[in-house]
């Protein structure tokens, strides 16, 4: 009896190649590590502070404001808002600190996007913020500018992308060596390729 086809089979012909989704493939897809996690924040609500992805194929996990409401005006800044957590990150790794997409697209920014999490830190995952000052990015969707933004206290404000470590090794060269296929920019920069 021939086997029905389904997304979930992998079937070769001379043809083509049916592959399943690697969002479904969850054997090759989800390739963890693990992370220890400390609460700083020490209420009844604590557990909501857990770092959570939100898809499977996600590559942020969200972190919420373990702080009390905050309310940012355009052009204001708030400094070290308090997740709730801290993480002990495996060596090889950082976890970099990034501007959730709906709350970056109304203005709300990361100050040094991305901040980095280096594995030796013990201490909470403290996030600065900045509300750039612009009214058609703090703007409504009825084309009003708001007075201010608001992040309650555990709402998702940021969220953690995990990379890969690599340290270089530097050594003092009077000239740099030839590369063939590197050889276009030189020393130009800042825009020097154009924007076309």
């Amino acid at each position: 009896m021939e086997n029905k086809e389904t997304m979930d089979n992998v079937e070769e012909t001379s043809n083509e190649t049916r592959r399943r989704p690697f969002y479904k493939n969850r054997r090759k897809f989800k390739r963890k590590f693990h992370v220890e996690v400390k609460y700083f924040y020490d209420g009844e609500d604590k557990e909501q502070f857990m770092p959570v992805y939100k898809t499977s194929p996600a590559a942020g996990c969200d972190i919420r404001n373990a702080g009390p409401d905050l309310v940012l005006k355009p052009g204001d800044f708030a400094k070290l808002v308090p997740s709730g957590i801290g993480i002990k990150i495996p060596l090889g790794f950082e976890a970099q600190v990034r501007p959730r997409s709906g709350l970056g697209s109304q203005g709300l920014m990361v100050t040094n996007t991305p901040g980095t999490i280096d594995a030796d830190y013990r201490g909470e995952v403290k996030v600065n913020l900045y509300l750039i000052p612009t009214a058609e990015l703090n703007a409504d969707e009825n084309g009003k500018v708001p007075k201010a933004l608001t992040i309650k206290h555990g709402d998702r404000f940021a969220q953690l992308v995990f990379a890969p470590v690599k340290h270089a090794k530097f050594h003092e060269v009077e000239e740099f060596s030839e590369d063939k296929f590197l050889n276009e920019r030189g020393e130009n920069g800042h825009g020097s390729t154009g924007s076309n």
